[in-house]
């Protein structure tokens, strides 16, 4: 994958991100997110040890625990063409 693609996975999760919060909000309460700083702080394309290869999105100003948010960004990227991105949130 290309660092390009990346940037564009990025990009296109920050705009998941702006969906979400104007279309989704009211459905994702209970899960402890930070609407105003939310943002994708990098996108990654990783081979473990065991040489799964897999991408990643690194989401901060949500809680680790925001299975609600993590599934609606996942449904936002597949609804772009990015299937199997794996969401991770953070503080």
């Amino acid at each position: 994958m290309s660092t390009e693609q990346l940037k564009e996975l990025r990009a296109l999760t920050d705009q998941a991100i702006e969906t979400i919060r104007k279309t989704w909000k009211n459905n994702l309460l209970g899960d402890a997110v930070n609407w105003a700083n939310l943002h994708c702080a990098e996108a990654c394309w990783i081979v473990n040890d065991d040489g799964e290869e897999y991408t990643q999105v690194r989401i901060e100003e949500a809680s680790p625990n925001a299975s609600r948010f993590q599934c609606a960004i996942r449904t936002e990227l597949e609804n772009c063409g990015w299937s199997d991105v794996t969401v991770v949130t953070g503080w």
